[in-house]
């Protein structure tokens, strides 16, 4: 048998490098791609067919669990979730994704080559905070989430900036098509406008953003990467700027 193919996808290069760095320790495994968001994930998958991914969850475009969903759906692939991100419904949803190891980034670098091991070879990983939330969850009685895959999908691009002919433009969909989504998922989480939709994104761990990245968005008018946020002339005009300031 030949090495595993994995491909990685983190939006932060220094991650990446790590990442790659345990993997090198190792002959059995081969990076055969890494990728910066989770739409580019998901095509790269689809083409280069890799034995295992590994996953960053708060991945831009398209977060990690979507792009986890979208690439099982096409082929049967390893999947290891290596993030940041703890939380009960970020659990509860790599369970229903029947996804097999998930690393926190504080945990030792020896847990990724353990997991990534595991999920190869048809077993699973988890860390012990993560397992303790499992039989947690086990105890609990979960409802269903209200918002379809495609909702989700076009509730992370509102939050990220894009406007309706951007989204449409991304998921290969009509503009009619976009705005009875927007207009049905905002309906079911009666959220009437965009900061209330970015408040439900966040409580609900739809996207997951640090509150320093949020009040750099407001005050960064002048700098370049804000400048560029699609539909917007100006930082202080993104959705989450907006909800910071009616936070205020």
């Amino acid at each position: 048998m030949g090495a595993v193919r994995v491909l990685i996808a983190d939006a932060h290069e220094i991650a990446r490098i790590g990442i790659k760095s345990v993997l090198a320790h190792n002959q059995n495994y081969e990076v055969c791609a890494e990728v910066a968001d989770g739409r580019t994930a998901v095509e790269i998958a689809r083409r280069l067919r890799p034995d295992l991914v590994i996953l960053e969850i708060s991945l831009p475009l398209l977060n990690g669990l979507q792009a986890a969903r979208q690439i099982t759906s096409d082929a049967p692939t390893s999947i290891v979730f290596l993030t940041d991100i703890k939380s009960e419904q970020v659990m509860r949803e790599v369970l229903e994704l029947r996804i097999g190891g998930f690393v926190l980034k504080s945990d030792p670098l020896s847990d990724l080559k353990t997991a990534a091991d595991a999920v190869i070879e048809g077993r699973t990983f988890f860390t012990s905070h993560m397992m303790r939330m499992v039989i947690e969850l086990a105890n609990k009685q979960t409802s269903d989430r209200i918002l379809t895959a495609r909702e989700r999908e076009i509730v992370q691009l509102l939050v990220e900036g894009y406007g309706s002919k951007d989204i449409a433009k991304t998921l290969g969909i009509s503009v009619h098509t976009v705005e009875t989504h927007r207009s049905n998922l905002m309906r079911k989480i009666n959220a009437h406008s965009i900061p209330k939709l970015v408040l439900h994104a966040i409580r609900n761990e739809m996207i997951h953003l640090h509150r320093l990245d949020a009040l750099q968005l407001v005050n960064a008018e002048h700098d370049e990467q804000a400048s560029c946020t699609p539909g917007f002339e100006s930082a202080a005009e993104h959705p989450i700027a907006l909800t910071v300031q009616s936070l205020a």
